[in-house]
């Protein structure tokens, strides 16, 4: 995984990085939040969403699990699985 090694010679050029390149073969970018602070306030990041903003990305937001939805989809799951 490139992230986590000594990438300075692959983002020279962001607009040419591997992460660049993702967003633009891409239709879809999921931005995930977290609750210490924005994900905007990394560089990289905000790179990133000018990247899918500028090629007109569909961008969605994750956000926390409803209360409940793994319970409710596992029952639904069990009952669909035994009719089968």
């Amino acid at each position: 995984n490139p992230q986590n090694g000594d990438i300075g010679a692959m983002i020279s050029k962001p607009r040419d990085s591997p992460f660049a390149r993702a967003v633009y073969a891409s239709r879809f970018m999921l931005v995930v939040p977290n609750q210490h602070s924005s994900v905007y306030s990394r560089t990289w990041c905000a790179y990133e969403a000018y990247l899918g903003f500028t090629q007109s990305k569909y961008v969605y937001t994750a956000s926390a699990p409803l209360p409940g939805l793994a319970c409710s989809v596992g029952t639904m799951l069990a009952i669909v699985a035994g009719r089968l």
